[in-house]
């Protein structure tokens, strides 16, 4: 995949200003941003599949307006801190999770315990086939790109396939 920027940062920074302009307030706001300007986009917590960890509990904590992760498993624990930058609209990680030879067991464990499954989106074109998944992403403009047409697949019925 060829390197562009992520300016969905910006997007979401304006939404939270409350200056983005009318109509990019959506998904389908998003993608119509984006085919305006002329840009890709970054394809964000789309995924075929849902990542599952077996054992392993996560809690999210709330502590002097910062977020406290806490990474819970049969083999330890290890814990970091997420802190809010209201100037970038983002967040940074104050005290990284994983400080010690102790944590990296941690790390292990959570690696070696994922699953996948498949995804919530039943019935979608991510079920089809993982090609004609990525068709139905690129080509959610209802443009047709060079993928569609080597696979033999118009854009239009790989949108209408999600």
């Amino acid at each position: 995949m060829p390197w562009f920027a992520d300016i969905s940062y910006w997007l979401n920074a304006h939404k939270q200003i409350g200056d983005l302009p009318p109509g990019y307030d959506s998904e389908d706001g998003f993608i119509q941003f984006h085919a305006d300007h002329h840009v890709g986009y970054y394809l964000y917590g789309g995924s075929p599949f849902a990542v599952l960890t077996d054992g392993v509990e996560v809690e999210h904590r709330a502590v002097d307006g910062d977020t406290h992760v806490t990474w819970r498993a049969p083999v330890g624990e290890m814990t970091g801190v997420q802190h809010y930058l209201p100037e970038t609209f983002s967040t940074a990680w104050t005290v990284w999770p994983c400080r010690s030879p102790e944590d990296l067991r941690v790390v292990r464990y959570i690696a070696d315990s994922r699953r996948f499954e498949r995804g919530p989106e039943s019935g979608s074109a991510w079920q089809t086939s993982p090609e004609s998944a990525a068709c139905r992403w690129c080509c959610r403009c209802a443009r047709r790109c060079r993928r569609c047409w080597r696979n033999g697949r118009a854009a239009a019925s790989v949108v209408s396939a999600g």
